[in-house]
């Protein structure tokens, strides 16, 4: 995916991968480096992982909880954006 973009964010190197996804460095449009988690689609329930994430948009980032700069649930690629 190096090189190619997704929703507006050049890709870079893929930093790692889980279960759910993968994670890739990328370059946002204001040129600010970002992390992209790009889910896979067979690992996750959307409904799910898009209440969760408006939940603690609501009540807060705890402590060890990566906060979530921008998130894409009804697309045909689920993806946060993170910061680096």
């Amino acid at each position: 995916m190096e090189g190619a973009t997704l929703n507006g964010l050049q890709l870079g190197r893929k930093i790692g991968s889980g279960g759910c996804g993968a994670v890739f460095q990328a370059i946002d449009e204001g040129g600010m480096p970002v992390a992209l988690k790009v889910f896979d689609q067979k690992a996750i329930s959307r409904d799910l992982l898009q209440r969760t994430t408006e939940r603690l948009e609501v009540g807060g980032w705890p402590d060890g909880v990566m906060p979530i700069n921008s998130a894409t649930y009804g697309e045909a690629q689920t993806s946060w954006v993170m910061p680096l």
